[in-house]
């Protein structure tokens, strides 16, 4: 059985926190990733990739 590794929405947030404080643009970051905001607001983990 394969094992889905995953990633805290929480430690995202997070790492979004940091880049956007560093002047990178969120919407462009989570577009490169394909996840919405409102997935990271639905679920308390996303897929790793």
């Amino acid at each position: 059985m394969e094992k889905t590794i995953t990633v805290p929405t929480g430690y995202v947030r997070h790492l979004l926190s940091m880049a956007e404080s560093q002047g990178f643009d969120l919407e462009e970051l989570l577009r490169h990733i394909d996840i919405t905001q409102a997935e990271l607001d639905e679920h308390s983990a996303i897929p790793a990739f």
